[in-house]
């Protein structure tokens, strides 16, 4: 995830190395990667439907509501019985709304029995490495 998150990233980092610059002199350079880029990914299947939620690594988050699952992820919602090359994804359709909320109730139960409370804390290293999800970081800090 976090060496597709942010592509102009990768970009410079390549471009950097392919001019001759050292990988350990990289950091140096100030180039970061924008972190807040919808780039995480939490998904589930329920046998007939793939629901996709994908936020910032700085903005983990468990929505209840359709405002919230809006507010800090971009979603997919695929029927694989009608469309199983995933190519039309339902979400725009004002007509699939309670669909779109069971399957993040699913998604948010699997989250808690598999991750538990999802602050990040499984990036790399942790949340020692500021990966804690904040109201700053919610914020867009």
């Amino acid at each position: 995830m976090l060496a597709y998150i942010d592509g102009d990233f990768l970009y410079k980092a390549v471009d950097f190395l392919q001019k001759g610059g050292k990988p350990d002199q990289f950091k140096s350079t100030g180039v970061r990667p924008d972190l807040m880029k919808r780039g995480a990914v939490r998904s589930v299947f329920d046998g007939r439907y793939t629901f996709a939620r994908y936020f910032s690594p700085k903005q983990h988050n468990r929505p209840g509501t359709l405002e919230e699952l809006n507010r800090f992820n971009d979603l997919e919602l695929f029927d694989l019985q009608t469309d199983p090359h995933e190519m039309h994804n339902l979400v725009a359709d004002s007509r699939h709304r309670e669909l779109i909320l069971a399957m993040n109730e699913k998604l948010n139960r699997l989250v808690d029995a598999e991750v538990g409370e999802d602050r990040g804390q499984m990036l790399p290293g942790g949340i020692d490495a500021g990966w804690e999800v904040t109201p700053e970081t919610m914020a867009g800090a």
